[in-house]
């Protein structure tokens, strides 16, 4: 474990206040492969307050070594939010480098989400082999070799315990999952290839500013057979359960295109202020 890069990121972010800390403890692993092709993480964090500003102010960016200076795998970074506002927001990602100059990313893995008041919760990234050389958005993670949202609802944190949540969603397939899976060929195109795996639920998303509920997706990741090659073929699922995305509007400023005058949330409208 590298306490040095805990202490780093939390002096960054928030100056470490008293429990009950409102925090996020991210675990960063990687795969053999990613291992031994490269020698170095760079591990870089943004914030924002999440109302106003997304997550796109630098906060930490730091290159670390495995096994140099007690940093071990996986690596350990804490996350606060400044002023212990835990409305705010964040973006880590985590690139494995590779030996030499100039800097070449290995693999990069990602998450994006926010805090929950007085818990701290973990959030388990993977640099996946199936991963490296695939290049992803700033605001997605790859997820065996697929571009995938990196948003994270954090109440998908607290889920059981025992068996941490990660930006995929799902445990990794294990070496007993891939002797069962069929050898891809011509014989087997268009047959499932591995297991199933689902990214966590993104962030909630609303059609405008007063109404009172909404939605949240997720990434559904088949694998199957193509070209003699075992790949993964992405698709959105739509969670509208009521409730879910639940929220109070009541008397926030709303601003319908083209009005003049003061208006606000009322009932779920935007209605003008007498």
């Amino acid at each position: 474990m590298s306490w040095r890069l805990v202490a780093l990121a939390c002096l960054a972010l928030s100056g470490c206040s008293t429990v009950p800390r409102t925090e996020i403890i991210v675990i960063v692993d990687a795969d053999p492969g990613v291992r031994a092709d490269s020698d170095r993480v760079r591990v870089v964090v943004l914030g924002g307050d999440g109302t106003v500003t997304g997550p796109t102010a630098e906060r930490l960016n730091l290159v670390v070594t495995p096994g140099v200076d007690g940093v071990t795998w996986p690596l350990r970074v804490a996350i606060a939010p400044l002023n212990d506002q835990s409305s705010r927001v964040y973006n880590v990602s985590a690139s494995a480098l590779a030996p030499g100059a100039p800097e070449r990313q290995v693999a990069t893995v990602r998450g994006i989400s926010g805090f929950l008041p007085e818990q701290t919760l973990e959030l388990h990234l993977r640099l996946e082999d199936a991963c490296r050389g695939v290049p992803c958005t700033s605001e997605q993670t790859c997820r065996v070799g697929v571009c995938v949202s990196a948003s994270i609802d954090p109440r998908t944190l607290l889920d059981d315990a025992s068996t941490p949540a990660d930006v995929g969603g799902a445990s990794d397939a294990t070496a007993s999952d891939a002797s069962t899976a069929p050898t891809c060929s011509a014989a087997t195109e268009g047959m499932s290839c591995g297991p199933t795996s689902y990214t966590n639920w993104g962030a909630c998303q609303y059609s405008d500013t007063c109404v009172l509920d909404g939605f949240r997706e997720r990434t559904r990741i088949e694998l199957s057979c193509h070209t003699s090659a075992c790949e993964g073929v992405p698709s959105t699922e739509r969670d509208t359960t009521p409730g879910v995305c639940a929220r109070v509007t009541e008397m926030r400023r709303c601003f319908p295109t083209g009005a003049a005058g003061a208006w606000a949330c009322y009932h779920g409208m935007c209605l003008q202020l007498p």
